[in-house]
């Protein structure tokens, strides 16, 4: 309990998982085309926020990015 441990194999496998789903969910528009009924999916953009903790960065580091840059207490980080 404690520390800035990194991340287990169970915790590798979950990280893969978690970024398909950030990618077909989170960063996904879904519209229904009201008269076919049709499914159209596009990109949409989403904020990831993390600690500083090994771990949650190395969860995160699997997560497709656009590698913008966003200001964050007078510095900037990579998102």
């Amino acid at each position: 309990i404690g520390g800035d441990s990194g991340l287990t194999d169970a915790g590798r496998k979950f990280a893969h998982r978690l970024a398909e789903f950030a990618h077909n969910v989170v960063g996904m528009k879904v519209e229904k085309d009201e008269v076919t009924g049709e499914e159209r999916r596009t990109p949409q953009p989403a904020r990831l926020w993390t600690s500083t903790l090994r771990r949650t960065k190395e969860t995160a580091q699997y997560i497709k990015h656009d590698g913008k840059k966003t200001p964050r207490n007078g510095q900037s980080c990579s998102i």
